[in-house]
């Protein structure tokens, strides 16, 4: 059915079915019928009675938090600005800091309702503070009562004039917590207008076709797989992650394991294939919306709920089957000093650490916010961190890189360990500070490759406590080396007997190898 010509042209002979309507007033102190003017009003008169119809807008963004009925306005510009408010508390304002922000939050849902299925309510919001209270206190909400009594929506768009005036009334980019002191910039809401007009929009008219319910609710499909815990185990990442690989050709595998909502992996080039990862559902359902509707990218980066010091390990050994450079990035853990949170970094670093000896690996990169006026990481701190659960072999396996400066307060871009230049979008770049990088490797010493000559693979056997070898059946001089070393007691025959059948497979295994 295609959408109204405009709306306060509707004219709709409309007689409900028999339901018994909640009055306002039998409900809520303040439920109190909308005043409306006599240009949102139409009538249909049944036998008994006359039930008077109004027009009510609503914003097609909700939010994460959104309800199954989104509250309903007088005024389409009140709509917008709801709307816009949603987006911007959810964080997804920063993901569009150097884009043009997605079409439709310029469009408005339009409902012809029954005064009688509707109730007076206040501000939706569960964790509203006194700034938005504040913003809104002009503004009448109502929710529909019987969403099924509403004939089929359309919609309206706001005069460029009108939504340029309401964007102005918010800040650019918001804070890490997206409290509303970086959401607002008015004191109230100041645009109250009813200047729209119809224009066909092919996005909001597949919408209308395809959803079940009486209103266009852009965030519905992801705000339901995160809410309802349907976001898939462990074996079905992986699977998804398989057909992703085998459906498109990457050059390497980058797996974000705190990604948040990804304003650094969603610059990625198409040519990778990015994982992100995060515990936090709200930042998950932010990374999905963005990507779908405001990046637009391409088939190059999956999403998932994930407890990172679970499965990782797993994860990691699944992927390596398709012979890509792994790529592992913490990207801004949580500086928390709760002890959950520094567990949960430290098995993490641990599963990883275990990739790049088992060579599913190839590097393993932190990047953290440093301000020596506020809670941050320091390059100590994390580095040690990362490897306090390692063992003592597996330290002396490993070495921790210098770290760098990748941005300085004020500056617009990062300069990436694993993503290169990219802009700095999100809480990054409202922190008053740095952000740094460090990677962990293997020594040198041990990551040296294997060479047909065995001068030039001289590794000093007696000098050295462990010996981490990457070996393949391809690289027979390698394996000859070994077992040269082996027979002239440089090194333990058990150890290498043990490997000795991964060492001739098609699998890059490892071979731990003590000196004796």
């Amino acid at each position: 059915m295609s959408p109204s010509p405009h709306p306060n042209h509707i004219k709709i002979n409309f007689t409900p079915k028999t339901k018994t309507f909640i009055s306002a007033a039998s409900t809520s102190t303040k439920g109190k019928k909308p005043k409306l003017s006599r240009q949102n009003q139409s009538t249909s008169t049944t036998a008994n009675s006359t039930h008077v119809h109004v027009n009510m807008y609503y914003a097609l963004y909700g939010g994460y938090a959104s309800t199954e009925s989104p509250p309903h306005f007088t005024s389409p510009s009140e709509a917008c600005t709801w709307g816009i408010s949603r987006f911007k508390k959810d964080g997804l304002g920063n993901a569009c800091a150097y884009q043009a922000s997605p079409d439709f939050l310029q469009y408005v849902g339009l409902t012809k309702v029954c005064s009688s299925n509707l109730k007076r309510i206040s501000l939706p919001s569960k964790r509203s503070s006194t700034i938005e209270n504040a913003f809104f206190s002009n503004v009448h909400f109502y929710q529909v009562l019987d969403p099924t009594l509403l004939p089929r929506t359309s919609y309206v768009r706001c005069s460029n004039k009108i939504y340029s005036k309401i964007v102005q009334q918010f800040k650019e980019y918001q804070d890490y917590h997206f409290s509303s002191n970086s959401v607002y910039q008015t004191a109230a809401i100041c645009e109250c207008s009813t200047d729209i007009f119809f224009q066909p929009c092919q996005l909001l008219d597949d919408k209308i076709r395809a959803s079940p319910c009486a209103f266009i609710q852009m965030e519905k499909k992801f705000q339901a797989n995160m809410k309802n815990g349907s976001s898939c185990g462990i074996d079905e990442l992986i699977a998804r992650a398989h057909n992703y690989i085998n459906l498109n050709r990457f050059r390497r595998i980058i797996l974000s394991v705190c990604c948040g909502r990804s304003e650094t992996e969603s610059q990625s080039d198409d040519s990778d294939f990015s994982i992100c990862l995060d515990i936090d559902k709200r930042s998950l359902f932010a990374s999905k919306f963005a990507y779908k509707y405001v990046l637009k990218r391409k088939r190059s980066i999956l999403f998932h709920h994930f407890d990172m010091n679970v499965g990782l390990g797993n994860l990691l050994e699944s992927l390596s089957v398709h012979k890509l450079p792994i790529v592992v990035l913490f990207q801004h853990p949580s500086p928390s000093p709760q002890p959950k949170s520094r567990n949960a970094i430290a098995r993490a670093s641990l599963h990883c650490i275990e990739g790049l000896l088992s060579g599913f690996v190839c590097s393993i990169h932190y990047v953290f916010d440093h301000n020596e006026s506020t809670h941050s990481w320091t390059f100590q701190e994390l580095s040690n961190l990362a490897v306090s659960k390692c063992n003592d072999v597996t330290k002396a396996s490993i070495s921790v890189s210098n770290e760098a400066t990748i941005s300085q307060f004020e500056d617009t871009e990062v300069n990436h360990p694993v993503y290169g230049m990219v802009n700095r979008n999100g809480w990054a770049l409202m922190k008053k500070g740095e952000e740094r990088t460090f990677n962990l490797m293997l020594r040198q010493e041990l990551h040296s490759s294997f060479s047909s000559s065995t001068a030039a693979c001289n590794w000093k056997f007696k000098k050295l406590t462990t010996v981490v070898l990457l070996l393949s059946s391809r690289d027979s001089a390698a394996v000859d080396l070994v077992l040269d070393a082996v027979a002239g007691g440089c090194l333990s025959r058990v150890a290498c007997t043990t490997h000795r059948e991964q060492l001739q497979s098609g699998m890059r295994m490892p071979c731990l190898l003590r000196s004796t």
